[in-house]
């Protein structure tokens, strides 16, 4: 029996340690000299937000203290049904003012290290969810 690679057309996670998140970019279907499918990855090495579709880097919360309802607010332009919040290498708790925009708009809200936010991440996308992650960089 033969198993191929069935290629994503989203931004999904590679993989991921301290200081580093390796995110596969889709980039339609792409084969090696020997016929494989490759992979298209780029490392980042700052906070970001990712979605199936998009990736913004630099996103402005740099540490935990970085994050209010300012740094959170482009989350909700995108519209998510759930937001993914990875908190750095471990997991703390925002105020619950800045997750109130959220729970406002019936947008569900999960706070967990960024390790389990980029492992959560790829789960939810590959079940077809609207997920918007954002990660402090471990």
């Amino acid at each position: 029996m033969k198993f191929s690679l069935e290629s994503s057309p989203s931004y999904l996670i590679h993989g991921y340690e301290k200081g580093q998140i390796r995110v596969i970019v889709p980039s339609g279907e792409r084969h090696s000299p020997e016929g494989e499918p490759t992979q298209n990855l780029r490392t980042l090495t700052r906070s970001l937000i990712i979605t199936a579709r998009e990736i913004i880097e630099d996103w402005p919360a740099e540490a935990f203290v970085d994050i209010n309802a300012e740094t959170l607010a482009p989350l909700l332009g995108l519209e998510p049904e759930l937001v993914l919040l990875g908190t750095g290498e471990r997991l703390q708790f925002p105020s619950a003012d800045c997750l109130s925009p959220f729970y406002q708009r019936h947008i569900g809200v999960e706070v967990m290290d960024t390790p389990a936010a980029c492992r959560t991440y790829n789960v939810l996308v590959s079940e077809g969810r609207h997920v918007v992650a954002a990660m402090l960089m471990i």
